[in-house]
């Protein structure tokens, strides 16, 4: 299997006790490294059509399997053009989770 080196991306709280769970009281911390590893198998199938992704960077960090369902073009399309979405995005103000909606 191969393996990358990528950002581990872990919610902590924050140190200030006066927050609740549910506004900013959560925070990104990126370690600076994490072993991931990656593999794929065909299964009963005469070739592989899912793809998958390992997009990290100092900031952040993004894992994905597309799964084919009968042809990769689809998959290789999401995999080359959601994360960049996702980010663009993150780089415009939402939260994760709109991000992730966005992207779509």
């Amino acid at each position: 299997a191969d393996s990358v080196m990528a950002t581990d991306l872990c919610r902590v709280k924050s140190e200030s006790s006066d927050c609740s769970e549910s506004d900013a009281s959560l925070r990104f911390v990126c370690p600076k490294t994490c072993t991931v590893g990656v593999y794929t198998d065909r299964g009963g199938c005469p070739f592989m059509e899912d793809a998958h992704l390992v997009h990290a960077t100092e900031r952040d960090a993004f894992f994905c399997v597309y799964d084919g369902h009968g042809g990769s073009a689809a998959a290789h399309h999401c995999r080359d053009q959601l994360h960049l979405h996702i980010l663009s995005s993150l780089g415009c103000g939402a939260t994760p989770a709109e991000a992730l909606v966005d992207g779509f």
